[in-house]
């Protein structure tokens, strides 16, 4: 696997860790969630079914469909199975639902939201709406406090569009931004825990 695919790999596994904190939970629930979703890998847009990426995740099967997604991107099977199977439980962190709600919806992390719905949009739309991802997420989290990617995926309330080409400009800021808080946060944490 060549360098940029390494880097894209790491970012794609990353952000699993970032869709919880950068989402609030102001959405009640989701309708009805979306069945595929189309990877754009310039030249490459392949739609897939989410079940087909469920079934990956719980067992490494492999669709033709996503065969051909993984060897036209030349991802690392394993690596794009773990990251989509990999669980943040925020209990093991130590954050409530209470703090996550206060965190997740501050202005800060909103601003941070919508660079992630540059990356996971709607087809023929620019961004995802702040909405929309944050229901996701709190539908993911709702019956226990934990999220993964391919949970995410499953709840999105409609067709969902991943642009590959993106993640790695719009991720390294989300990073980069996250560690300049990362203090100012842990104090905020701190004082809500009290």
């Amino acid at each position: 696997m060549n360098q940029s695919n390494r880097s894209l790999s790491g970012l794609l596994r990353n952000c699993l860790f970032v869709m919880p904190l950068v989402a609030g939970l102001t959405m009640p629930s989701i309708a009805k969630a979306a069945d595929k979703i189309t990877f754009r890998f310039p030249p490459i847009e392949q739609s897939i079914q989410v079940d087909e990426l469920r079934e990956f995740a719980d067992t490494g099967k492999q669709s033709s469909t996503l065969k051909t997604v993984l060897n036209q991107t030349d991802l690392d099977p394993d690596e794009i199975q773990e990251m989509l199977a990999t669980e943040l439980d925020l209990n093991e962190h130590g954050v409530s639902l209470r703090v996550a709600e206060r965190l997740l919806n501050t202005y800060v992390m909103e601003l941070v939201l919508k660079d992630v719905g540059r990356v996971f949009h709607p087809p023929r739309v620019d961004t995802a709406t702040v909405q929309a991802l944050r229901g996701a997420i709190v539908t993911s989290l709702a019956d226990d406090n934990k999220i993964s990617l391919i949970e995410f995926l499953e709840q999105y309330p409609t067709v969902l569009q991943i642009e590959g080409g993106e993640i790695d400009a719009i991720f390294n800021r989300i990073f980069d931004d996250i560690q300049d808080l990362e203090q100012p946060l842990t104090e905020l944490f701190e004082s809500w825990q009290e």
